[in-house]
């Protein structure tokens, strides 16, 4: 039987350590982890994460750092005299995490601004997909990590505690100020662990009820005290289709609240045909998605959560796939062009636009799938009348009768002069030396090579479409060198960081 398995441990902590009434860190998350083994012999710790921070349109940057939690700092750092960790104070990190959150998508920052020496371990990751709630001050973000890579000091996966922190600085330096943290916050892996027995399936139209069946386990010898609750997925999404478990919008199901129970390595705890939560034989809540999740606090740490979706395998199936999506300048308007190769229970696209930090909803396009369903190719025009100076980005979000959501990747335009391939954007760049590569033809692939003053390739991205996002530039002159690799054409562009 297969199983559907997206495990989460959450650090579980709202409102800590709030200096700024706009800046607030929420949680940290973590999941899907896997220890790699290098060629070399060493290992690496490889998960996803997310952070859900209500923050204003000022903030600037997220930061994560990582320490074993043996090494951890005994005297922590003392964030609410708004400096930035020293280097020497993240001597004995695994890792480190930046995230500029000035442009769209956010940039993953691949060296540490605040102090140069010693060098500080950075960690790696994909760029985050971000969704947001709420209005003005009181916006929840929730950012989606992907491929987060720590290098371990050994092969045996420790136990991790984490700060996390964000700034409203306009530049990356020695000065910057922190805004408001989330400082160590435990952050076991692996133990205690969830196991989903099977999947759910529950279709409308049907006289099934929604059982669950699932395992709590440790490794530990003696009991330890844990609760679990069943959360509802209010069908959040990220861009690559993968439900996001977000406890401040996941809604607790369990009749009579979190339940307490005690497991150990000989007695694990085993939910069998569970039906102990709202909802298990309503016909509306057919297709739901469930999480579980059970929450511990280890000795001398924090609360953390491990969660796992139950999905419906009657609601696996996104409603619509996205087969080409394309944007292009003539005058004063943008023509965006879109084509579906299937549509199942399709209400339609938002079409968001991206100018001046800020996504806004442009119109609603209406599905042209018959009753919402398709399986033939459907073609999409719209155009946004829209005059600006610079770069303007944009985005369709798909919305099905039911509620889910699904984003497509992000397009951008220029107003600017792009006699190439290519346009670096800002240039000059600012201090913090990060730039945008747009690239003329989204539906070609390209190599990127970004050349120091000296002529070495201090950056280079293969295959990328669309546009690439370059962090972590030191002040100086560069060259972007652009070749289309369909038809070898090559350009190269100068550009500054300040």
């Amino acid at each position: 039987m297969k199983r559907y398995l997206l495990s989460f441990l959450l650090i579980a902590c709202a409102f800590l350590n709030k200096s700024n009434a706009q800046c607030t860190i929420i949680n940290i998350t973590t999941s899907n982890f896997q220890k790699v083994t290098k060629p070399n012999g060493s290992c690496q710790a490889v998960f996803d994460m997310v952070i859900v921070a209500q923050l204003n349109n000022g903030n600037k940057g997220i930061w994560v750092h990582f320490w074993d939690v043996n090494s951890y700092p005994a005297t922590p750092w003392n964030y609410s005299n708004g400096s930035a960790p020293s280097a020497t104070f993240l001597s004995n990190t695994i890792g480190t995490l930046g995230v500029n959150n000035s442009t769209s998508p956010p940039q993953i920052i691949t060296s540490y601004p605040f102090d140069p020496t010693p060098p500080v371990k950075m960690a790696t990751a994909n760029v985050p997909s971000v969704t947001s709630s709420g209005s003005g001050a009181n916006t929840t973000f929730t950012y989606s990590f992907t491929k987060v890579t720590l290098d371990l000091p050994t092969c045996t996966v420790p136990q991790i505690k984490a700060d996390v922190w964000s700034t409203q600085a306009s530049s990356l330096g020695s000065n910057t100020k922190t805004s408001c943290s989330f400082p160590g916050r435990s952050l076991n892996i692996g133990d205690p662990r969830l196991s989903i027995n099977g999947p759910l399936k529950r279709c409308p139209n049907s006289s099934q009820t929604s059982a669950l069946s699932f395992d709590i386990l440790t490794d530990t010898a003696n009991a330890i005290s844990v609760t679990y609750e069943i959360r509802k997925d209010d069908n959040t999404f990220t861009s690559s289709g993968q439900p996001v478990y977000d406890p401040t919008l996941d809604i607790p199901v369990t009749i009579g609240g979190p339940q307490s129970i005690s497991i150990s390595s000989s007695t694990p705890f085993n939910a069998l045909n569970a039906t102990n939560f709202t909802g298990y034989n309503n016909p509306a809540e057919a297709s739901t998605h469930y999480w579980i999740v059970a929450t511990y606090t280890p000795a001398n740490g924090t609360p953390y959560s491990i969660a796992s979706i139950n999905k419906n395998v009657c609601s696996s199936i996104l409603p619509v796939s996205f087969k080409s999506f394309t944007a292009s300048r003539a005058n004063a308007a943008n023509t965006l062009k879109w084509t579906t190769s299937t549509e199942i229970n399709n209400k339609g696209f938002y079409i968001q636009r991206f100018y001046n930090g800020q996504w806004t909803n442009v119109m609603f396009v209406a599905s042209k799938a018959e009753n919402g369903n398709s399986s033939s190719d459907l073609n999409y025009s719209v155009n946004d009348v829209f005059n600006f100076k610079g770069v303007v980005q944009y985005r369709i979000q798909q919305v099905d009768i039911d509620g889910r959501s699904k984003y497509s990747d992000v397009r951008s335009l220029s107003n600017l002069n792009q006699a190439g391939n290519a346009l670096v954007y800002p240039n000059p760049a600012a201090s913090n030396g990060n730039v945008s590569i747009i690239l003329a033809d989204a539906t070609s692939s390209y190599d990127i090579h970004i050349i120091d003053n000296a002529g070495r390739i201090v950056k280079q991205f293969t295959a990328v479409r669309g546009n690439q996002q370059v962090s972590g530039l030191p002040r100086g002159q560069y060259m972007a060198r652009v070749m289309d690799k369909v038809s070898g054409e090559s350009t190269v562009d100068k550009f500054i960081v300040q």
